[in-house]
């Protein structure tokens, strides 16, 4: 079962190859121990205004105990939670 998990911000510090390393979420710190899955979306680029651009994780994090999808909105500058999986 997943859960859509918008979060408005995260703090997320990234690796040498520019992933997620570790982040915070709701006060507990969260190490990435694996990026799984990585993609970009980049949608609306010839509307301007409408465009989306964005780079997603699917990364396990503490010793396994969290599966989720981080986003990185590239034109916003911003990370945020997308998916949790149960």
């Amino acid at each position: 079962m997943t859960r859509l998990w918008i979060e408005e911000s995260l703090q997320v510090q990234r690796n040498s190859h520019n992933q997620p390393a570790l982040f915070q979420l709701d006060g507990q710190r969260y190490v990435v121990e694996s990026v799984t899955q990585q993609w970009e979306v980049d949608t609306d680029w010839w509307v301007g205004e409408g465009r989306a651009w964005r780079r997603l994780y699917a990364i396990t994090a503490n010793d396994g105990k969290l599966f989720c999808v981080l986003s990185y909105d590239v034109l916003g500058g911003m990370w945020r939670l997308e998916r949790i999986y149960d």
